[in-house]
């Protein structure tokens, strides 16, 4: 495997990890072997080196499987940045592979790539899967609580807009009443005075009966 030279670093998580890094020589490429389903190499970085030349220098990465798979040199190469001395010195990134890849360097200067070599801990594929169905599962059974909640919500809600709706109704029967109770009274009360008048009338001509009565005697 493509270590890099000196210490090695601490393990940073519970995944071992440890850092990983290489030059890859303008012009040429680095091949990076990985441990398929073993671990994979996270690529965080490509960089220029400090006696880096003028010139844009083009960093391509290519799946060795790919390749053999194809019986193509490289295979497929796909680039990942380009870098220029003090217009683009290094570029960050998050690239992570879990097969074999080669690294190439298309201009004049060598490129300085880094970043992680994590194992992947013996994890199981079918375990990963069931424990993913798992809480597909359960995320799907929360959703449907809180649907049929949110459905209950609304059931609740249209029953309380039902019994307002008809304590409004009630409400708006008993100001009808009141208003025909009162329309009544009116009425009674004209036909009261309607009454008066008719009676203080009759008395009117009563008496102006009798005046004239006692004017014909006389």
């Amino acid at each position: 495997r493509d270590r890099p030279r000196g210490r090695r670093a601490d393990r940073v998580d519970a995944m071992d990890s440890e850092f990983w890094g290489c030059v890859i020589p303008a012009g040429r490429a680095v091949r990076v072997e990985v441990a398929t389903d073993e671990e994979y190499v996270h690529v965080s970085q490509a960089a220029l080196g400090a006696d880096a030349r003028a010139g844009r220098t083009t960093v391509t990465l290519a799946v060795a499987d790919d390749a053999e798979a194809s019986g193509a040199r490289d295979g497929a190469r796909h680039a990942l940045c380009a870098l220029t001395r003090d217009a683009c010195d290094q570029v960050g990134m998050d690239v992570a592979l879990d097969a074999s890849f080669v690294l190439r360097a298309t201009g004049p200067n060598d490129v300085h790539v880094t970043g992680w070599r994590t194992a992947n801990d013996g994890i199981d594929e079918e375990e990963e899967a069931r424990t993913l169905e798992a809480m597909v599962r359960e995320t799907s059974s929360e959703e449907s609580e809180r649907e049929s909640e949110d459905s209950s919500d609304d059931e609740d809600a249209a029953e309380d807009g039902d019994e307002e709706a008809t304590d409004d109704e009630k409400m708006d029967a008993d100001s009808s009443d009141e208003e025909e109770e009162e329309e009544e009274e009116d009425d009674d009360a004209k036909r009261d005075d309607d009454d008066e008048d008719d009676e203080t009338k009759r008395d009117d001509d009563e008496s102006g009966r009798r005046r004239g009565e006692r004017e014909r005697v006389g």
